[in-house]
Order: C-alpha cells, then sequence, then structure tokens
C-alpha cells in the first residue's frame, strides 16, 4: 500500500479517535458532579493546528458507593486528566443500564470522562508525612492525618461537629492543655469519670474552686459551710 495512503489513515484515526489527554478544568459543577473542560493538546485537522477545545458536561469519577460519597471541590484552572470511552455514555448514563453500541464514534471527544487530578512542575504537595494519608489544605496549611502508626492528627482553624444523637469517647486520659472547655445545654449534662484534674481553674456556677476562700474561717479542724 502506497506509503501517502497509510499516513493519511493514521492521521485520520489520530484525529478522530482518543484514549487519554490532559485538560483544564473551566467549571466545576459539584451537585451534578460535571465539569467543563479545555484541552491542552491542539489537534491538527488536514494540517491545521485547532484552537483547543471545550468539552462540556464531563462526567468526574469520584469514590462512591450506595451509602456513601467522596468528592473533591474542583477549582477553575486545576489540571485534570481525561480517559474516553470506547462506547456512547450518553444513554449509559442515563439508565445505569447495559446498552447496545450504536454509531461508529468510538473514544469520541464527547464521551470523556475525568479519571484524576494531576499537577504541574511547579505545584508542589508538602513535604511532611511522606508515610501517611493525608487530606491538605494547600492555601491554609491545614490537615488532617492519617499516620501509618495509627495516630490520628488534626491541625485546623475551628472544628466544628454536628451530632445527631451523642458521642462517645472510650480513652483512658484526655489531655486539654491550654484549652477552654465549654458545656452548654437545656438540661442536666452528666459527665461520670473516676478523676478530673483541672491545672488552672475550675469554675462551677462561677465559683473558682482552685483559688476561691472563705472569710472569716478559723483555723483549726473545724469546717466550714458549702461555697458562696
Amino acid at each position: 500500500m502506497n506509503e501517502k495512503i497509510i499516513k493519511s489513515i493514521k492521521s485520520d484515526i489520530f484525529e478522530y479517535i482518543h484514549t487519554n489527554q490532559p485538560a483544564r478544568i473551566i467549571e466545576f459543577n459539584h451537585v451534578e458532579m460535571t465539569a467543563t473542560v479545555q484541552l491542552l493538546g491542539k489537534f491538527k485537522i488536514r494540517g491545521q493546528e485547532q484552537v483547543p477545545k471545550y468539552i462540556y458536561r464531563v462526567p468526574v469519577g469520584y469514590s462512591r458507593s450506595k451509602n456513601f460519597a467522596e468528592r473533591v471541590p474542583l477549582k477553575k484552572d486545576d489540571i485534570v486528566y481525561l480517559s474516553f470511552s470506547e462506547f456512547d455514555l450518553e444513554k449509559i448514563l442515563t439508565s445505569g443500564l447495559p446498552e447496545s453500541f450504536v454509531g461508529d464514534d468510538k473514544f469520541d471527544l464527547n464521551d470523556a470522562v475525568i479519571v484524576t487530578c494531576i499537577s504541574l512542575k511547579n505545584q508542589k504537595m508538602p513535604d511532611s508525612n511522606q508515610n501517611d494519608w493525608c487530606i491538605f489544605n494547600l492555601k491554609t496549611g491545614h490537615k488532617i492525618i492519617f499516620k501509618e502508626d495509627g495516630t490520628y492528627e488534626i491541625t485546623a482553624k475551628k472544628l466544628i461537629m454536628n451530632i445527631d444523637e451523642e458521642i462517645e469517647i472510650n480513652t483512658p486520659i484526655i489531655n486539654a492543655l491550654n484549652s477552654q472547655f465549654n458545656v452548654k445545654g437545656i438540661k442536666a449534662e452528666s459527665i461520670i469519670t473516676d478523676t478530673i484534674n483541672a491545672l488552672k481553674s475550675a469554675i462551677i456556677k462561677g465559683i473558682d474552686f482552685l483559688l476561691h476562700k472563705h472569710g472569716g474561717v478559723q483555723g483549726g479542724p473545724s469546717d466550714t459551710g458549702g461555697p458562696k
């Protein structure tokens, strides 16, 4: 076969059949888990270099089971990696059922899926916790670390927990160093423990039990009344 014809056939295949490509996030829909992306590769069609294409409503791959899901908050200009489906995704993603293959558009640009994020060479991760599983806030430095030795470490500006029922903590010791512990409720609160050590102060109904003193008390074995 003529070499020119072979080259032309290969060119057509490369122009219209796609496997994997990097792209830039233009817009992210965090509810539908879809994104508009711009391809970073410039195609040549019949020898003419094209403006990088936009692809709309690209599904974003993420961890999900029936009752649980994990979402990465993609932002504009994040770099992602696309994979192109061998089958038309439109009907499959609508029905969730097996569908017959229709048409000749295998690995078409419109059947892209975002499979992961990738970093530019100048986008570095923190150099700490290299052996741990980590969630980093690269902007503020806050993090959640699941350490290799079984320790969990949370570094946060503020920790908010909204609990529907109750909190159970089974531990031999809780250290709240240089901290203020507030318990507020609309009914009686019970704290059952063997020992509470208050190193700086223990205040109940406005009375500091470490610093509180009674006036008019004589020395000796006599007892005073309750706190006033």
